[in-house]
């Protein structure tokens, strides 16, 4: 998973920023290093096209309760257990 069912719609690929990260560009993704990339430009593009990106548009549909082929049916959203008193 990319991201937890909560956090994915405040983070969309719009959202996604790219940094130098040593001798690499990394693309973060709410706060975190998702990959890697020899080149800005490459890092940049992964913002619009490429693992990443689909990644985040296939979970966007799973979370909505659509079935992806090779992927396991989400569980429908559980509230929170209350602890009684």
């Amino acid at each position: 998973m990319l991201l937890r069912r909560e956090d994915h719609p405040n983070h969309p690929p719009e959202t996604w920023t790219v940094a130098k990260h040593g001798r690499k560009w990394c693309l973060f993704i709410a706060g975190h290093c998702a990959d890697t990339f020899a080149t800005k430009h490459e890092a940049e593009r992964a913002k619009t096209r490429g693992f990443l990106f689909d990644l985040y548009h296939k979970e966007r549909r799973w979370y909505a309760g659509e079935s992806i082929p090779g992927w396991k049916d989400a569980e429908p959203q559980q509230p929170y257990p209350i602890a009684l008193a």
